[in-house]
């Protein structure tokens, strides 16, 4: 069965990126925000979803701030109700534990209508050729993808790249894909 090899593939790459030495991530994340600073479509954008980063995830908590500094609305996704939302990350920047301990906006802070969102920043556990992931399992990020007008950029380091990842039906890639030594436009 499809999810029961998307789940082994799961824990194997769960255990490689454990080996991953911390000098390499922190280098790869720092090629992966350069290049997602000089991709057009952040420039120009109005407004971004992102995902606070969390573990072993490529660091986004300096592409937060970054973003609040030019300016952009930032949003980030609160679960709720089995689906992700966006909330917006005030200016600040506070961020406080939210479900399964992932940090998000307060609920002080307003909700961001999807078609606001101008780019969305799709975290994965790992990544193939074709811009589809392997996330953790939940399905938030293939259900928004399926809705959200937004521009998908997927950020994963190239140890993490596979050539392909099994699909089901479901399963939305990303239209581009920054890794710390390219950002391909595959859609």
């Amino acid at each position: 069965m499809l999810s029961e090899k998307k789940k082994a593939l799961r824990k194997e790459l769960k255990a490689r990126l454990l080996r991953l030495k911390e000098d390499y991530l922190q280098e790869a994340d720092t090629a992966i925000r350069e290049k997602l600073w000089r991709l057009r479509e952040y420039r120009e954008a109005r407004s971004i979803y992102c995902y606070c980063s969390v573990g072993r995830e490529v660091d986004t908590r300096p592409i937060l701030s970054r973003a609040l500094e030019d300016g952009k609305t930032v949003a980030l996704p609160v679960i709720e109700d089995g689906r992700m939302r966006p909330r917006r990350l005030g200016p600040e920047g506070l961020l406080v534990p939210g479900f399964y301990g992932i940090p998000t906006p307060p609920e002080t802070e307003p909700w961001i209508e999807e078609e606001e969102i101008d780019l969305i920043l799709v975290p994965g556990l790992a990544y193939d050729e074709a811009g589809y992931r392997l996330g953790y399992g939940g399905g938030y990020y293939d259900r928004l993808l399926s809705t959200a007008p937004g521009l998908a950029v997927g950020l994963c380091r190239e140890a993490m790249i596979l050539r392909e990842i099994p699909r089901e039906s479901h399963d939305m890639a990303v239209e581009v894909l920054i890794t710390e030594q390219t950002a391909a436009y595959l859609r």
